[in-house]
Protein backbone atom coordinates (compact mmCIF):
# COMPACT_ATOMS: atom_id res chain seq x y z
CA UNK A 1 0.00 0.00 0.00
CA UNK A 2 2.59 2.26 1.05
CA UNK A 3 4.11 1.82 -2.48
CA UNK A 4 1.17 3.06 -4.17
CA UNK A 5 0.59 5.71 -2.55
CA UNK A 6 3.84 7.59 -2.78
CA UNK A 7 3.26 6.48 -6.52
CA UNK A 8 0.07 8.14 -6.56
CA UNK A 9 2.14 11.31 -5.11
CA UNK A 10 4.15 11.15 -7.71
CA UNK A 11 2.05 10.50 -10.33
CA UNK A 12 -0.53 13.73 -8.72
CA UNK A 13 2.59 15.64 -9.14
CA UNK A 14 3.68 15.47 -12.65
CA UNK A 15 -0.41 14.87 -13.43
CA UNK A 16 -0.40 18.31 -15.83
CA UNK A 17 2.72 17.30 -18.16
CA UNK A 18 0.63 14.86 -20.30
CA UNK A 19 4.05 12.90 -21.66
CA UNK A 20 5.45 12.11 -17.88
CA UNK A 21 1.78 11.34 -16.89
CA UNK A 22 1.72 8.79 -19.92
CA UNK A 23 5.26 7.24 -18.97
CA UNK A 24 4.07 6.57 -15.02
CA UNK A 25 0.45 5.49 -16.53
CA UNK A 26 2.85 2.83 -18.29
CA UNK A 27 4.31 1.81 -15.20
CA UNK A 28 2.12 1.55 -13.06
CA UNK A 29 0.23 -1.07 -15.88
CA UNK A 30 3.65 -2.98 -16.30
CA UNK A 31 3.31 -2.78 -12.12
CA UNK A 32 -0.14 -3.92 -11.51
CA UNK A 33 -1.60 -5.47 -14.63
CA UNK A 34 0.49 -8.59 -14.12
CA UNK A 35 -0.81 -8.93 -9.91
CA UNK A 36 -4.14 -8.34 -11.13
CA UNK A 37 -3.68 -11.60 -13.72
CA UNK A 38 -2.11 -13.29 -11.03
CA UNK A 39 -4.66 -12.49 -7.96
CA UNK A 40 -7.78 -12.50 -10.37
CA UNK A 41 -10.69 -10.40 -8.99
CA UNK A 42 -12.23 -13.23 -6.84
CA UNK A 43 -11.44 -14.04 -3.06
CA UNK A 44 -10.12 -17.64 -3.09
CA UNK A 45 -10.56 -19.68 -0.32
CA UNK A 46 -8.02 -19.31 2.38
CA UNK A 47 -6.66 -16.41 0.62
CA UNK A 48 -4.23 -14.23 2.93
CA UNK A 49 -5.61 -10.69 4.33
CA UNK A 50 -2.32 -9.44 2.23
CA UNK A 51 -3.57 -10.91 -0.70
CA UNK A 52 -7.13 -9.55 -0.42
CA UNK A 53 -5.12 -6.05 0.23
CA UNK A 54 -3.12 -6.57 -2.80
CA UNK A 55 -5.65 -7.04 -5.03
CA UNK A 56 -7.45 -4.06 -4.32
CA UNK A 57 -4.64 -1.84 -4.55
CA UNK A 58 -3.61 -3.80 -7.62
CA UNK A 59 -6.96 -3.41 -9.20
CA UNK A 60 -7.47 0.45 -8.56
CA UNK A 61 -3.83 0.83 -9.53
CA UNK A 62 -4.27 -0.92 -13.11
CA UNK A 63 -7.24 0.62 -13.79
CA UNK A 64 -6.78 4.14 -12.83
CA UNK A 65 -3.76 3.71 -15.10
CA UNK A 66 -6.30 3.03 -18.33
CA UNK A 67 -5.44 -0.90 -18.30
CA UNK A 68 -7.76 -1.60 -20.67
CA UNK A 69 -8.03 -5.54 -19.45
CA UNK A 70 -8.59 -3.91 -16.50
CA UNK A 71 -11.27 -1.84 -17.21
CA UNK A 72 -13.14 -3.98 -19.46
CA UNK A 73 -13.25 -6.83 -16.75
CA UNK A 74 -14.98 -3.92 -14.03
CA UNK A 75 -17.41 -2.75 -16.70
CA UNK A 76 -18.62 -6.02 -17.29
CA UNK A 77 -18.71 -6.69 -13.45
CA UNK A 78 -20.65 -3.22 -13.41
CA UNK A 79 -22.90 -4.04 -15.87
CA UNK A 80 -23.78 -7.59 -13.87
CA UNK A 81 -24.19 -6.04 -10.49
CA UNK A 82 -26.91 -3.48 -12.20
CA UNK A 83 -28.22 -6.52 -13.76
CA UNK A 84 -29.10 -7.65 -10.59
CA UNK A 85 -26.08 -10.43 -9.93
CA UNK A 86 -24.72 -7.70 -6.41
CA UNK A 87 -22.30 -11.18 -6.33
CA UNK A 88 -20.63 -10.09 -9.54
CA UNK A 89 -18.54 -7.68 -7.78
CA UNK A 90 -16.37 -8.43 -4.61
CA UNK A 91 -16.92 -6.14 -1.64
CA UNK A 92 -13.57 -4.96 -1.57
CA UNK A 93 -13.69 -3.67 -5.30
CA UNK A 94 -17.09 -2.26 -5.32
CA UNK A 95 -15.10 1.67 -4.95
CA UNK A 96 -13.02 0.95 -7.61
CA UNK A 97 -15.45 -0.35 -9.67
CA UNK A 98 -18.17 2.31 -9.55
CA UNK A 99 -15.42 4.70 -9.74
CA UNK A 100 -14.49 3.50 -12.80
CA UNK A 101 -17.44 3.00 -14.33
CA UNK A 102 -18.78 6.32 -13.50
CA UNK A 103 -15.49 7.74 -15.20
CA UNK A 104 -15.21 5.52 -18.04
CA UNK A 105 -18.83 5.58 -18.64
CA UNK A 106 -21.71 8.19 -18.90
CA UNK A 107 -25.19 9.95 -18.05
CA UNK A 108 -25.95 6.38 -17.56
CA UNK A 109 -23.19 4.68 -15.19
CA UNK A 110 -23.09 8.07 -13.36
CA UNK A 111 -27.41 7.56 -12.50
CA UNK A 112 -26.95 4.30 -11.70
CA UNK A 113 -24.35 4.66 -9.06
CA UNK A 114 -26.75 7.65 -7.77
CA UNK A 115 -29.69 5.42 -7.81
CA UNK A 116 -27.32 2.78 -5.82
CA UNK A 117 -26.32 5.52 -3.29
CA UNK A 118 -29.78 7.05 -2.57
CA UNK A 119 -31.04 3.42 -2.18
CA UNK A 120 -28.10 2.72 0.56
CA UNK A 121 -29.00 -0.93 0.09
CA UNK A 122 -25.98 -1.90 2.51
CA UNK A 123 -23.52 0.11 3.95
CA UNK A 124 -20.69 -1.44 1.85
CA UNK A 125 -22.42 -0.21 -1.47
CA UNK A 126 -23.36 3.17 0.18
CA UNK A 127 -19.99 3.79 1.11
CA UNK A 128 -18.60 2.59 -2.80
CA UNK A 129 -20.91 5.20 -3.95
CA UNK A 130 -20.04 8.14 -2.16
CA UNK A 131 -17.16 8.31 -3.01
CA UNK A 132 -17.56 8.44 -6.66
Amino acid sequence: QGIADNLNIVIGTWSEHETIKGQLDLFRRALYAPLVEKLGYEYREGESADDTQLRVVAVGGAAAAGDQGVLSELRARFNAYMDGDEAAIPADLLSTTFAQSVKHGGDKEYEAVLKLFEAGKSPSVHQASMFV
